[in-house]
């Protein structure tokens, strides 16, 4: 299968924006048939499947808040598929999805099989991913009038790093999901 996950010019108008959200709605049932059946038992901390759409639809100057919160229920709706596909011999792995923002290109569905990889990108600490803190008071959910599937729950994340030239940014990731410690 090809993947429409590309970067797109961000001075380009995008075309076709009805057609790419469709199939952002269809992607959650399309990720039951890439999910190796023993990947619960392989030796990874995580699988993960990045937002699959052109960069110019979540992020630049024509990313719209209607695109954004589509392909943001997208990634939610394809962890609610995953979870509910999820084996029981799987109890110990994570089914998230993290919507990074403001870098939403960023964003993915991810399977979580090493609970200490999962603290390290969720837990108040410094680690390799940056000096995170907990978002309190808020919720994208709310923000963006998200559906957020019975036995999933919400954690937002606020992230202070450096970039490759050693300048500070911050950004937020919001994980959804199993993400209750």
């Amino acid at each position: 299968m090809h993947s429409p996950r590309r970067l797109a010019s961000p001075d380009k108008k995008l075309r076709g924006i009805s057609r790419r959200l469709r199939a952002i709605q269809h992607w959650p049932g399309t990720l039951s048939n890439v999910v190796p059946a023993d990947v619960w038992i392989w030796n990874e901390p995580y699988w993960n499947w990045k937002i699959p759409v052109q960069s110019s639809l979540v992020q630049g100057r024509y990313a719209t808040p209607a695109t954004r919160r589509a392909c943001a229920q997208g990634l939610i709706n394809a962890s609610a598929s995953l979870l509910a596909r999820k084996p029981a011999n799987a109890r110990s792995a994570r089914v998230t999805c993290a919507i990074c923002l403001p870098a939403m290109f960023m964003s993915e569905v991810c399977i979580y099989l090493d609970d200490d990889y999962f603290g390290a990108h969720v837990d108040e600490a410094a680690s390799i991913f940056g000096d995170r803190s907990l978002i309190r008071g808020r919720t994208l959910s709310s923000e963006w009038a998200l559906s957020v599937p019975p036995g999933m729950s919400e954690l937002g994340i606020t992230i202070r790093s450096t970039d490759d030239d050693d300048r500070p940014f911050i950004w937020e990731c919001w994980y959804f999901g199993e993400v209750v410690r």
